[in-house]
């Protein structure tokens, strides 16, 4: 799960949400330019951070999209 300790640094609204944490990890949300769907993408030390990052943001993603149908 996403750490409470791993606080918000940065976030950029170019091109879709890019969000950075205090540990420059990051995680980039964005509609693809291709295809109907939101694309996902992470950066951490460990691939253990990367999986947690894109399940939580996916997950949070849903429940968005559930809320505004």
């Amino acid at each position: 799960t996403i750490s409470t300790k791993n606080k918000i640094k940065e976030i950029l609204k170019i091109d879709g949400l890019r969000i950075t944490f205090e540990d420059d990890s990051w995680v980039l949300i964005r509609p693809s330019g291709t295809e109907p769907i939101i694309r996902i993408t992470s950066q951490a030390t460990t691939k253990e951070d990367v999986e947690s990052q894109l399940e939580y943001y996916s997950q949070v993603i849903k429940k968005v999209i559930k809320q505004l149908k």
